[in-house]
């Protein structure tokens, strides 16, 4: 995986300038793509696929909103979570102080051991890029 170079003001440090190491991330791999990977591995056409792509979606989407977490197997797991405002007594606690709605994603073993096998290379793109 390729690497750059980032010069970024460090808010906290007077604004100091720092250099740190970043993503030289690749194109996005679209739907389109998956789904044509998807059908020459698995020798189902282009609409099955799909089909099994959106209704896993949907089971998502219905399993995550009604408060359950998820175990997609190899895929990993995915959890409804809340960021919520403090409160000094529990009758203060409502609906009103949750801040946040987000969905958690925690990928299988195989997934994080790929990507700790993973090797960095310096990109060739720049030197020196700066973070606005």
């Amino acid at each position: 995986m390729k690497y750059k170079i980032t010069k970024k003001k460090q808010a906290l440090k007077d604004n100091e300038e720092r250099y740190i190491a970043t993503l030289d991330l690749g194109e996005y791999i679209d739907y389109n793509h998956v789904l044509e990977e998807m059908q020459r591995r698995t020798h189902l056409n282009r609409g099955t696929v799909s089909s099994m792509l959106i209704n896993l979606s949907e089971l998502i989407i219905q399993y995550l909103t009604s408060g359950h977490p998820v175990d997609l197997g190899p895929i990993g797991k995915m959890k409804p979570r809340i960021s919520a405002q403090s409160q000094k007594t529990k009758e203060e606690v409502t609906t009103k102080t949750i801040t946040t709605k987000s969905t958690l994603y925690l990928p299988s073993k195989e997934i994080k051991d790929a990507m700790n096998a993973v090797k960095f290379v310096k990109s060739d793109s720049s030197d020196v890029e700066v973070e606005k």
